[in-house]
């Protein structure tokens, strides 16, 4: 994938979420109190459940006042990005976002190989 069309679908993703969160009402769920402690170790946090159940809600939530970079893997324009593209994709968060201690990768699955490119980022 060309770098100037990922940055395009990347801002594409974080002005949808940023709109999302302006607008919608958004409610707190159960464990957000439980869970904000655990970022504060440097170990990567997965969150599992059923689909359509809130988890990526309950990730966003969990990173409110954080400075993080987020990328959805379950993005038709992205298919096809592979493991080995991963670099690039770090860059161009880092050109969009600047600054940011976390990543948030929704659905993450769809790339072979990704466990690799988190530990590496650990």
């Amino acid at each position: 994938m060309e770098k100037r069309s990922l940055k395009q679908i990347l801002v594409d993703q974080k002005e949808e979420i940023d709109r999302i969160f302006d607008r919608e009402k958004i409610i707190k769920r159960e464990k957000q109190d439980y869970f904000k402690p655990l970022l504060n170790d440097k170990l990567i946090k997965v969150i599992t459940g059923v689909r359509r159940s809130g988890k990526s809600v309950f990730s966003h939530l969990s990173l409110t006042g954080k400075n993080y970079a987020y990328v959805n893997f379950d993005d038709e324009r992205i298919i096809g990005v592979e493991a080995k593209d991963l670099n690039m994709l770090l860059e161009v968060l880092h050109e969009i976002y600047r600054d940011f201690d976390f990543i948030l990768l929704d659905e993450i699955q769809n790339i072979v190989g990704w466990e690799l490119f988190a530990n590496r980022l650990m």
